[in-house]
């Protein structure tokens, strides 16, 4: 005897072996998509080092420039204007000296800012301190 039930899998025809080429086409896609935003990430991430690199080195150079300052006797303290740092293309140096908000006449507040250009404009770090009259 034989059975007259319908079969949903017998009549279905097999599918080829391997990939169509919309599958091939999306994967490929897919693939340039993630590439470009990859490396848009990593040329992101290297322009952030080379700006903490300049700001890593404009603050070293106002730190230098605070200890010189703190070998200064307090009478002889002056402000200084914006001035190139020698051997430091691109990179100025401003100290101002000014009396601090408070009754203490002994007290001198010192700024060290430090100016450099990074991605087309300008930026600066500062430095501040108190010197006292001994």
């Amino acid at each position: 005897m034989r059975d007259n039930t319908f079969s949903f899998h017998t009549n279905r025809k097999k599918r080829a072996a391997g990939l169509t080429l919309i599958e091939i086409l999306v994967s490929v896609a897919l693939f340039v998509f993630f590439t470009v935003f990859l490396m848009q990430a990593f040329s992101m991430g290297y322009g952030s080092i080379a700006g903490l690199d300049a700001s890593n080195l404009a603050y070293y150079l106002a730190e230098r420039k605070m200890e010189q300052i703190k070998g200064t006797a307090y009478n002889n303290l002056v402000a200084e204007g914006r001035t190139a740092i020698t051997g430091y293309s691109g990179y100025e140096s401003q100290v101002d000296v000014s009396l601090p908000k408070s009754p203490n006449k002994d007290l001198t507040k010192v700024a060290v800012k430090v100016f450099y250009s990074q991605r087309g404009g300008e930026s600066s770090v500062l430095l501040t301190t108190l010197v006292a009259n001994r």
